[in-house]
Protein backbone atom coordinates (compact mmCIF):
# COMPACT_ATOMS: atom_id res chain seq x y z
CA UNK A 1 0.00 0.00 0.00
CA UNK A 2 1.66 3.45 -1.25
CA UNK A 3 1.77 5.78 1.40
CA UNK A 4 -0.34 8.28 -0.95
CA UNK A 5 -3.12 5.87 -0.21
CA UNK A 6 -2.76 5.54 3.24
CA UNK A 7 -2.53 9.25 3.46
CA UNK A 8 -6.41 9.81 1.14
CA UNK A 9 -7.66 6.95 3.68
CA UNK A 10 -6.37 9.63 6.74
CA UNK A 11 -7.87 12.74 5.34
CA UNK A 12 -11.10 10.74 4.53
CA UNK A 13 -11.44 9.17 7.83
CA UNK A 14 -10.51 12.63 9.45
CA UNK A 15 -13.40 14.43 7.01
CA UNK A 16 -15.73 11.52 8.92
CA UNK A 17 -15.13 12.14 12.08
CA UNK A 18 -15.36 15.68 12.13
CA UNK A 19 -18.72 16.01 9.79
CA UNK A 20 -20.24 13.16 12.72
CA UNK A 21 -19.23 15.16 15.63
CA UNK A 22 -20.05 18.56 13.67
CA UNK A 23 -23.86 17.08 13.06
CA UNK A 24 -24.21 16.32 17.05
CA UNK A 25 -23.31 19.55 18.02
CA UNK A 26 -26.00 21.17 16.06
CA UNK A 27 -28.64 22.42 18.17
CA UNK A 28 -32.00 22.22 16.47
CA UNK A 29 -32.83 18.63 16.77
CA UNK A 30 -33.00 17.69 20.16
CA UNK A 31 -30.67 14.79 20.91
CA UNK A 32 -33.48 12.05 21.63
CA UNK A 33 -34.47 12.96 17.95
CA UNK A 34 -30.56 12.50 16.70
CA UNK A 35 -30.70 9.24 18.20
CA UNK A 36 -33.52 7.88 16.52
CA UNK A 37 -32.39 9.41 13.10
CA UNK A 38 -29.13 7.10 14.14
CA UNK A 39 -31.15 3.61 14.42
CA UNK A 40 -33.53 4.60 11.35
CA UNK A 41 -30.27 5.47 9.14
CA UNK A 42 -27.96 2.56 10.21
CA UNK A 43 -31.64 0.08 9.74
CA UNK A 44 -32.00 1.32 6.64
CA UNK A 45 -27.91 0.79 5.17
CA UNK A 46 -27.57 -2.61 6.95
CA UNK A 47 -25.36 -0.65 9.20
CA UNK A 48 -25.41 -3.42 11.92
CA UNK A 49 -22.50 -2.89 14.30
CA UNK A 50 -23.41 1.25 14.15
CA UNK A 51 -27.06 0.05 14.86
CA UNK A 52 -26.25 -2.03 17.62
CA UNK A 53 -24.42 1.29 19.38
CA UNK A 54 -27.38 3.82 18.55
CA UNK A 55 -30.43 1.35 20.05
CA UNK A 56 -28.19 1.76 22.89
CA UNK A 57 -27.56 5.35 22.54
CA UNK A 58 -31.60 5.63 21.89
CA UNK A 59 -32.47 3.70 25.18
CA UNK A 60 -30.22 5.97 27.20
CA UNK A 61 -31.96 8.96 25.88
CA UNK A 62 -35.10 7.56 26.79
CA UNK A 63 -36.70 5.93 24.24
CA UNK A 64 -38.41 2.75 25.31
CA UNK A 65 -37.53 -0.59 23.44
CA UNK A 66 -41.38 -1.15 21.90
CA UNK A 67 -40.91 2.65 20.54
CA UNK A 68 -37.47 1.67 18.97
CA UNK A 69 -39.06 -1.74 17.34
CA UNK A 70 -42.06 0.27 15.74
CA UNK A 71 -39.80 2.90 14.37
CA UNK A 72 -37.78 0.03 12.52
CA UNK A 73 -41.19 -1.69 11.64
CA UNK A 74 -42.19 1.31 10.42
CA UNK A 75 -39.09 0.64 7.63
CA UNK A 76 -40.88 -1.83 6.18
CA UNK A 77 -42.53 -0.44 3.81
CA UNK A 78 -39.29 1.58 2.57
CA UNK A 79 -35.91 -0.61 2.63
CA UNK A 80 -37.55 -3.73 2.77
CA UNK A 81 -38.00 -7.22 5.37
CA UNK A 82 -34.38 -8.27 4.97
CA UNK A 83 -33.23 -5.16 6.27
CA UNK A 84 -35.85 -4.87 8.70
CA UNK A 85 -35.42 -8.51 9.67
CA UNK A 86 -31.92 -7.88 10.71
CA UNK A 87 -32.65 -4.71 12.57
CA UNK A 88 -35.22 -6.21 14.49
CA UNK A 89 -32.93 -9.21 15.92
CA UNK A 90 -30.35 -6.69 16.22
CA UNK A 91 -32.23 -4.65 18.36
CA UNK A 92 -33.54 -8.21 20.51
CA UNK A 93 -29.90 -9.03 20.88
CA UNK A 94 -29.27 -5.27 22.48
CA UNK A 95 -32.31 -5.01 24.38
CA UNK A 96 -31.50 -8.36 26.16
CA UNK A 97 -28.03 -7.88 26.41
CA UNK A 98 -28.52 -3.83 28.30
CA UNK A 99 -31.52 -5.79 30.38
CA UNK A 100 -28.49 -8.47 31.39
CA UNK A 101 -26.20 -5.31 32.09
CA UNK A 102 -28.61 -3.56 34.54
CA UNK A 103 -30.97 -6.22 35.94
CA UNK A 104 -33.94 -4.43 37.80
CA UNK A 105 -33.87 -5.38 41.09
CA UNK A 106 -37.19 -5.51 44.24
Amino acid sequence: MSSNFSLQLDARLLTRVSTISQSFCLTSVRQESRTLICVVSDTATGRTPELKLHIRFARNHGWAEDELVEAILHLLGYVGAPLVREALLVAKETFAEMRAENPVTS
